[in-house]
Parts: C-alpha cells; structure tokens; sequence
C-alpha cells in the first residue's frame, strides 16, 4: 500500500484529457463539458483528432506534443488503447491517470488480466497512479475540478465520499445539493485496477481538506491493507461506511457478519441502507464533534418521550441522569403540568422561551452529551418560532441538538429553520433516536479500535513445544483432522478445560448449563476468523454467532460476547453472572492465543458448557491442521497483534529502561514528549515550533499497524499509563520492502547520554530482521547532534544540492559474495 503520487490526482495543478468531443452526448464530450463548467485555475489540455470540438481550448495532436507534463490525465478513449496512452503519459513525465473509458466484457477472463497487466506494466517505470477503468470520475470543488459524469457539480465542504457504484455516486450528489450539503472529494473508483478504497482512505486520512469520510463498497480483495488504511483514517476522523448485505457467499460465517465484524474493528460507523448514509451524511456535515453516550429528551407530549425513550433502551443507549441543580432549574419555572425530570415533558401551551430555557438547562448538565426536542404543533404557539428559538439556543453549544418535529405540513417551516441553523432535523422520533444510537455506536468502536491485543499470552501460560507435538505428525501427513487424543493435547497445552479432565458428564447436560460453540474458520480476504455462540442441539438453526477478528484481549472477547444471545443473557443490573463473563473471555483469548501461534490450524470447532462451578469445559473439538501457506505467522490476521516479543528492558546509566512498540494508548504520552522539546528539537523532529500537535498527528503517530511502520519508545521500568517517554524513533517503510525513513525524539534533557545510540540500534536491528535493505532520511545541516549519532552508528553521509540538508543511508544486508 501506498500514497505515493496520489497528490497528482487529488490536487492536481494540470490537466490533460484524451479523448473524442464531437459527440455531444459521449464519455470525452461530457467530461470536457464539466472540466471546462468546474472553475478549474489550472491548464486543461485536450489531446484529440477533433479539434473545433474542444472550444477555444489550445488542443494537441498527441501526449508528446503537450507544452509540460500534466499532473492528472483523463483517458476517454477505447479500452485497447489505454496501456499505449498510460506509456506516452509516463515518458511526459505525468503521474497520474483517470481511465472514465468503459470497461467492455473482454472475449476471456485470461484477456481481461492480459489487459490488465499491460496497463500495470505501462504505470510502473514512472510509478504512475491509475484510477479506474470504467472510473465516472473526480469531484474537488475546493479546486473547481470536475473531472466525472455527473449531472451536476458540488459545492465545497469537508466532507469526503468515496464509492464503488457510479449511480450511487450520482444519487448522494444530486440528493446533497439539494441540502446544502458540499464535499471536500467525490470520487468514483472504477474497476481498481490500481488505486483501490484502502489506497483513498491512506491519503484522505491525511488530508487536510477532509474532516469525515463516507465510503461506499461491495467487496475489498486484500484484507489486511484494507483494514490498515481504514484504521488509520479511523485514528483521524469519523468515517462511515456503507457495505450492503447482499447475498452469503460463504455458508458459515456469513460474508455480511465478517464485513461487519471488520469495519467495527476499524473503528468506523456501518450503516446498511441509503437512508443511514444520507443521514449519516448530514451528521457529519452538520454535527458539532460527537461525544458522550447520555441522551436528554424533551417533548411537548408524553406518548412521543415514551416512544423516543423506548427506541433508545432498545437499541443500547441510556438517559442522561440530569443534576438536582437541573432538575430544580426546571421545577422552577416549569407549571405544574410538566415534567422536570428525563425525558422533560413539556406542557402543550409552552411558548417558545420555555422550549428555550429547557434545551439550555440540559445543555448546561454536563451529564448530558446530547438533546433531542420532540415537537407536536399545537394550537397554542408557533412551530416555526419554538424552532428558531431551539436554533438560537442551540448555537455556540459544543453539543448536538437533534430535533424532531412531528407532523406534515405544519412544521415543514420549523424543520427548515432548524437545519438551517445546524440543527439536525428529522421526521419521527425513531428516527431522532436511531442517528443518536448510531452516533453511540461509533463512540463503542471508537474504542475497539484503540485495542491492541498482544502477541504473546499475559494472562495464561502456553506450553508451545507441546502445542506443536500435538499438531506435528498431521502437518507432517500434508493436514488432516486431529485424532481425539491429539486434539485434547493441543488444548490442554493452552489451558483450555476439557469435560472428559474434570470427570463431568459429557451427555445430556444438566438444568443451568449453558451450552456453547467456539470456532475458528477461515475468510479468503480476511483470514482467519472467531467465531461464538449459542451451542447444542439448537445451533444448527439459530442465528445466535458472532464473529470478530483475531487477535483479541479481555475487551474484544467480552464485546464479542455481548453480540449474542447466550452473552446477553449473562449480564444483568446486578450482573450475577460476571465470573461466567469472564470464563469465557478467558477461553476465547486461549483460542486466539491458539491460532496465533499455530499458522498451521486451519479449522477449529469446540463444543462446550458454561457453568457456575467449573467455568466452560469443552466437551467435544473438531481440529484441522493444514501446512502452512504462502501468508505465514500475522501476516494471516487482518490485524496485526501488538508485537510484545519485541519488548526488550535493557540498562542505561545505572537502570533500567523498557524499550518496546508503541501503541495506541500511548497518545498522551507522546503529547507529553513532544511539550518536553525545546523548540531547536521540535523544529528538527516535526519542522514547526508548536508544543501541542494537532490530535490527529497524535493518532497518526500512536496507532500504526506494524507492519508499514514501527515505532519504539523508551519509557523506564515501571511504564506506567501516561508517563512521559525517554524518547521515540520510527522507521516508515516503503511499501517495496526496500527502504525504510528513519525518525528519532527524545526528552531535550536527555540528550548526549547515548539513550540516542540505543533506540536507533534498535530500530536497525527489527529492519535487518524484516529484511529491509536500507534505512535513509534527512537531516538539517544545524542539527550537529543527530549527525554526530547518524555518524555513530555507520550511516554515510551527503550534503544536498541546497546545501542545508544531509542525506544519510546505512545499507542493511551484506551482499552475497559471486
């Protein structure tokens, strides 16, 4: 994966469009009608035969004959001859290509990956991008480039929309236009033969147009990258998603499940309709920052707060308990008639002042993350002047107001002025309350994506030697189903009990038992999978499983849990049941432990029994081993474990210090060392003079996923949450496996004790481990301290051409002598 010259296709300073225009209605024709309508400040160079038919555009016989290299080139011409076109532009010197041509269906499938590989071969000696085939295009209007098919243009706003569908595409422009909504991006992907969706999410993560970003997509063909780029973009800003059902394609687990299990992992916001996304649109351009879980409801009627109130228990969220501060605020002022407790129930002759004076008192309890009004007209006040004074109040909050004004053409006025003023409007208030539950369920993945499981177990212990004895004589046979005796050894080996151990009965089980199915199976784009739920006779039928992505810890297991039927019946007010709870979030970390040890497991299915005494006893497993693949170790999981092997204490000036990856909790802590730089070390690390960075730099600097970058931090031995590091250093490695970019920090006060010296030998060591031919990077000719240490340490070194940086490069691998 790679962003690398993706800038030319997002913000392009040049363009060139190939093509035919004389016919009015054709793909070239309606693409140069938009460029030409869009605004775009930059050259628009057409290369056609057909000259009067670009207008009073300067046209071009030919690539070779234009006056400069564009950065962006759009292909409107036949298919055949895209990988000629895609070469011409290279030689240019153009970077990026968008192919609106249409994809015809080739005479085979072996032509089709012909053609394809042509066009790859074509872009790869000068590293350009293509969008598409079959692409309706690129959408900027922060350039004033329309570069698509689109009926109609968009205006400028900071949200991003990226989707597999053309005509959805067109759906969400025209229906946004409507709203007022603008976009920073919409882009249409085409067929992917080279930029995909996790190739869009790279760049829009850090792009500094792009507050939020909404995708849409059917299917994605690597995993692995697809949930690294999506959990970066995660880290920055809200993303929604929007990945239709469509039909099993796999008998168990279903396609939709693992999708889903995926997305919340990454930490974005799933939503399964075209209602969710319009809406999910307008939260996002609309919505003040979303925060907290505890909703305020205020109604002039108490059949919609019971109604409203009912939908938000149902769908997991919770009423805000208001203060008695509040609550005496309300009694106050309220009649006798109204209710000051949650939901407020408003009398039906409350003037608009009251209506004011209630969402300002919930927006003042700081138990209250968001309000939700519910508005019936009545005779007695204007709905359009209760809506311009919730508008009035509602402003300069922090907080969201969402609204619902119940009725027909009553309040069309009321819920005019409320959108308006930002103030999110809706017909019903189920659906007020399904946005808001929505709104908590991003929160609640929020923090799935902060989880970062470890390699190695911490909470059990594993004999591995005798894991890997019970599997090797069937890895050895080329895979086969483990034999009964194999089987109990391999989970014995990882403390996984067994019925047939404990002596219980393993036939019909007793009154209290609650019978479960634990399971591993595999998915060709995401790779191994858990799966859990309801066991026994009603298993075969019941919808009652859970998937989730491996690796997991005590929180992704009791999150897993909680998405069943048989997990849910374990929790209560009281929750009596939370040492069964925590059984089983111990056995499913055991099985995760399993299958991230063993790349040879291929197939896992445990029938087992929960109870009170003796916690969950397996009384029945199915194990299939296979030799491994061409994908060994994580390189399995579309989530890299945190890679604890990769700790090291090591002793610096009479003590001792713990080098280890970062991770994702670790955002304050580096927030912490970056206030502990002077400015001198500031400049040279992040080139700006500021002690606080932007949460968003914080995010991209603590959640990577191991494997495009490492990060080591030092912190002394006690590595408490929150501490201030000792320093940092990172390694960016490209995407070839080549070459990595060398980075270093650390505390101002620490500086010249050799802590230096040990995180840089550090890095060294994991890229020759990885195989990684090169570490390189720059530095500015002032900063004598890090070329002293780049000195130190082997890097050769060469002053640039603008003689105010030096290079340096320490080659990693010896060469193999002829």
């Amino acid at each position: 994966m790679t962003i690398r010259n993706l800038r030319f296709l997002f913000r392009p300073r040049s363009l060139a469009i190939v093509g035919s225009f004389g016919v009015a209605d054709s793909v070239g024709a309606v693409l140069l009608r938009n460029l030409r309508a869009g605004g775009f400040a930059g050259a628009i160079m057409p290369v056609t035969g057909d000259p009067p038919a670009a207008g009073a555009l300067t046209t071009y016989a030919s690539i070779g004959k234009l006056p400069a290299a564009p950065d962006l080139t759009v292909i409107c011409t036949a298919m055949a001859d895209v990988p000629r076109l895609i070469a011409e532009i290279g030689e240019r010197g153009g970077k990026a290509v968008l192919v609106a041509s249409p994809r015809r269906p080739a005479a085979s499938a072996d032509a089709e990956r012909r053609l394809r590989a042509r066009m790859l071969n074509a872009a790869r000696p000068q590293l350009i991008r293509i969008l598409g085939p079959a692409s309706a295009g690129l959408m900027l209007p922060h350039l004033g480039l329309n570069a698509s098919l689109s009926h109609v243009g968009v205006a400028p706003g900071r949200v991003a929309f990226v989707s597999q569908s053309a005509t959805l595409a067109s759906a969400v422009v025209d229906w946004a236009n409507a709203r007022r909504i603008g976009f920073s991006c919409v882009l249409h992907l085409g067929n992917n033969v080279d930029v995909d969706l996790a190739d869009v999410l790279d760049y829009l993560a850090g792009d500094s147009q792009t507050s939020s970003i909404v995708c849409h997509f059917d299917a994605v063909g690597n995993g692995r990258k697809f949930m690294s780029a999506a959990r970066a973009a995660a880290r920055n800003k809200p993303v929604l998603a929007l990945r239709p059902d469509g039909q099993a394609r796999q008998r168990v687990p279903a396609a939709a499940a693992v999708y889903a299990a995926a997305l919340s992992r990454a930490g974005t916001l799933r939503v399964a309709s075209t209602d969710n996304l319009f809406e999910g649109i307008e939260v996002l351009a609309r919505a003040q920052p979303l925060r907290g879980t505890r909703l305020t409801i205020i109604a002039n009627g108490t059949t919609p707060a019971r109604l409203a109130t009912d939908r938000l228990m149902r769908g997991g969220g919770g009423l805000a308990q208001l203060s008695p501060q509040t609550a005496a605020t309300l009694a106050a002022s309220f009649p006798v008639r109204a209710s000051a407790a949650n939901p407020i129930v408003l009398a039906a002759d409350s003037p608009p002042e009251r209506y004011a004076l209630a969402i300002g008192a919930a927006l003042a309890d700081s138990a209250s993350d968001a309000v939700l009004l519910i508005h019936v007209p009545t005779a007695f006040a204007s709905s359009s002047a209760i809506a311009a004074a919730v508008a009035q109040t509602a402003e300069g909050s922090g907080r969201n107001v969402l609204s619902c004004w119940l009725g027909g053409d009553s309040v069309a006025d009321a819920r005019r002025i409320a959108t308006a003023a930002g103030v999110l409007a809706y017909d019903t208030p189920e659906q007020a309350v399904g946005v808001f539950l929505g709104i908590v369920q991003y929160q609640r993945n929020q923090e799935l994506l902060l989880q970062a499981p470890p390699s190695q177990a911490t909470a059990f212990v594993v004999d591995l030697d005798a894991a890997r004895a019970a599997t090797a004589a069937a890895v050895a046979a080329g895979g086969r189903r483990l034999t009964g005796s194999e089987a109990e050894s391999l989970l014995a080996a990882y403390g996984i009990g067994l019925a047939s151990a404990s002596g219980g009965d393993t036939s019909a089980p007793p009154s209290g038992v609650r019978e479960l199915c634990l399971g591993v199976a595999g998915d060709a784009v995401f790779g191994p999978l858990i799966l859990f739920g309801q066991g026994g006779l009603g298993s075969a039928t019941s919808a009652d499983l859970a998937v989730a992505l491996p690796p997991l810890n005590s929180v992704l297991a009791r999150e897993l849990i909680g998405r069943t039927h048989v997990g849910q019946s374990l929790a209560g007010p009281d929750r009596p049941h939370e040492a069964d709870v925590e059984a089983l979030c111990l056995t499913l970390m055991q099985v995760s432990q399993l299958i991230t040890d063993l790349e040879e497991l291929s197939e896992l299915t445990l029938d087992a029994r929960l109870t009170s005494d003796s916690g969950v006893l397996v009384s029945h497993a199915a194990v299939t081993v296979t030799p491994p693949g061409r994908r060994r170790g994580w390189r399995r999981f579309a989530i890299r474990p945190y890679p604890k092997e990769l700790e090291e204490r090591v002793s610096w000036r009479g003590s001792e210090i713990l080098l280890r990856p970062i991770r994702p909790d670790d955002e304050i802590a580096i927030g912490r060392l970056v206030a502990s730089l002077d400015s001198e070390d500031l400049r040279h690390r992040f080139f700006m003079n500021l002690r606080q960075l932007p949460r968003a730099q914080l995010a991209r600097l603590t959640h990577i996923d191991y494997d495009r970058q490492m990060a080591f931090i030092a912190v002394d031995g006690q590595d408490d949450a929150g501490q201030t590091p000792l320093g940092e250093v990172r390694a960016a490695i490209n995407p070839d496996n080549r070459s990595a970019e060398f980075a270093i920090a650390l505390r101002s006060d620490l500086k010249g004790r050799g802590l230096g010296r040990i995180l840089t030998r550090k890095i060294i060591d994991y890229c020759r481990g990885r195989g990684i031919e090169e570490i390189c990077g720059e530095i500015e000719c002032s900063n004598m301290r890090m070329l002293r240490l780049a000195r130190g340490v082997g890097f050769a070194l060469r002053t640039l051409p603008d003689e105010s940086t030096v290079e340096f490069r320490l080659p990693l691998q010896r060469a193999t002598p002829a």
